[in-house]
């Protein structure tokens, strides 16, 4: 599907306009105070998955636990986040923010945290522009990402009028048994289910919010298992299809449904 630059000549004529980015999100507003038909995008929805900590807030506000998490960004970012980990060392995970690339995320392996200040002292000499992390306590676990679709009252639901949800688990690394370069992800395994297990119980918490911002679209939550306490932890928003996310949803697809409808 090619991208669509000159939109305006669409307008008014029942079309509906798809923001597959998190970037997009005030002309997505836009268009639905114009009464178009708008599926993904929003100025908050942005800030949802650009902005993690932002996220994470919101996740706590509606009882998703979440992992400690801090802030760096600018010139300063790299010394402040050295020191930071020397005077609070275990093991932290690095996420970039915005459009920084991939390889830029770091999961540390040592409690002393000696192997992510060597990485943010490599990532000072080749990362010069954009500089915006965080620092995520790491949690012992289980990755795994909920997804569901919101038509902007409600969570869609199958021909039983049962609610549905996307199980998926991402493979980041580049190399088999989970070694090599971190990339931005190199194969999900995905599976649809619609039972009120406990993660897709932890998605329907954000429902009010979602309503609030008037957003129309999908919403993914990746999270972590501990298998020592019970329970997921929150790390990020992803608020758009995704890749190759759009590939397995052709596959895996058998039911039709309307997002615009009441």
């Amino acid at each position: 599907m090619d991208k669509e630059d000159n939109y305006l000549e669409y307008l008014g004529q029942k079309n509906i306009f798809i923001t597959d980015d998190a970037s997009s999100g005030k002309l997505a507003d836009e268009l639905r105070s114009k009464g178009e038909m708008v599926f993904g995008g929003g100025e908050v929805s942005d800030r949802m998955e650009n902005e993690r900590i932002f996220g994470q807030e919101i996740m706590k506000k509606c009882g998703i636990p979440t992992v400690k998490s801090f802030n760096f960004k600018g010139d300063t970012a790299f010394d402040k986040a050295i020191e930071f980990i020397k005077k609070t060392p275990q093991r932290w995970v690095v996420k970039q923010n915005g459009d920084a690339p991939k390889e830029y995320s770091t999961v540390g392996k040592f409690d002393s945290g000696i192997d992510v200040i060597d990485k943010l002292m490599d990532f000072k000499h080749v990362w010069t522009e954009g500089i915006d992390f965080d620092l995520m306590e790491f949690v012992d676990g289980h990755e795994v990402a909920i997804e569901g679709w919101f038509n902007g009252k409600d969570w869609i639901r199958d021909k039983n009028k049962e609610e549905v949800f996307l199980v998926n688990f991402e493979h980041k690394k580049k190399s088999d048994g989970d070694t090599g370069r971190t990339t931005g992800e190199t194969g999900t395994l995905a599976y649809r289910t619609h039972k009120a297990a406990p993660i897709n119980k932890e998605l329907l918490k954000i429902t009010e919010v979602l309503k609030k911002i008037k957003y129309i679209g999908n919403v993914d939550i990746n999270m972590m298992y501990s298998e020592k306490d019970k329970k997921f932890y929150g790390l990020e928003f992803t608020m758009r299809f995704g890749y190759p996310a759009l590939n397995y949803y052709q596959e895996i697809q058998t039911f039709k449904f309307d997002m615009f409808t009441d």
